[in-house]
């Protein structure tokens, strides 16, 4: 195709187009929908078991803001990584946040481990009901965000996916916390924080699916 047959290709049918929002605004709005949607599932389950008085604890609450922090800036990162010409260290900042949340619960979760004669059988533990709830939790946010992320270029659709199933993950351990499932802090370590990660593993692995380029039919040169 010549040069000025693809220019007369490009041009025939432009449509004008509206430039996406801030990644950060973008973010927040996400961030937003995806918590009144957390908020109608924490009402359920506190209907069927209560509010935990751990609520009521500086600690829970760090724990909690940390994790919320997290979603935030994984959202904010992996709308950004969908904009060409935003920098790479995009992504410095919910590794910061991840990296507060993990600490946290690992000094916890250190300081139990040291008070107990089994902790074989500790480790043993399950807790599939958190992650039940918290996959149930980030579903819908997370369809969202890939929505939202679909809107912009997929440059670099593996870490973009990772993000976005961070995101959502992290806030879907949120309504978990509305009764305390996960009574030790190395139980939250393992299987609240730990199913988030899952999630972005599974994420990046379903790119494929989630994040591809729209196919554009090219008009043959005769």
């Amino acid at each position: 195709m010549s040069t000025d047959r693809l220019i007369v290709q490009l041009a025939r049918n432009v449509a004008p187009v509206r430039p996406l929002r801030g990644p950060w605004l973008r973010a927040v709005t996400w961030t937003v929908g995806a918590l009144v949607y957390l908020r109608i599932i924490a009402a359920v389950i506190a209907a069927s078991h209560g509010v935990d008085a751990s609520w009521q604890t500086p600690r829970f609450l760090i724990e909690q803001l940390a994790a919320l922090v997290t979603g935030i800036t994984a959202a904010a990162a992996a709308l950004s990584t969908v904009v060409p010409g935003r920098r790479g260290l995009v992504v410095v900042a919910p590794a910061v946040c991840l990296g507060a949340w993990l600490t946290i619960l690992g000094v916890g979760a250190f300081q139990e481990l040291r008070g107990l004669p089994d902790t074989a059988a500790f480790f043993r533990q399950t807790d599939w009901g958190c992650t039940a709830i918290i996959i149930v939790g980030a579903a819908l946010p997370g369809a969202v965000l890939v929505l939202m992320i679909r809107r912009g270029a997929p440059l670099s659709p593996v870490k973009t996916a990772a993000l976005g199933g961070l995101a959502a993950g992290s806030l879907g351990n949120i309504p978990v916390c509305v009764f305390r499932l996960a009574e030790t802090d190395l139980i939250a370590l393992l299987w609240h924080c730990g199913t988030a990660l899952v999630l972005a593993a599974a994420a990046a692995f379903a790119v494929p699916r989630l994040l591809r380029w729209p196919a554009v039919p090219i008009a043959k040169d005769s």
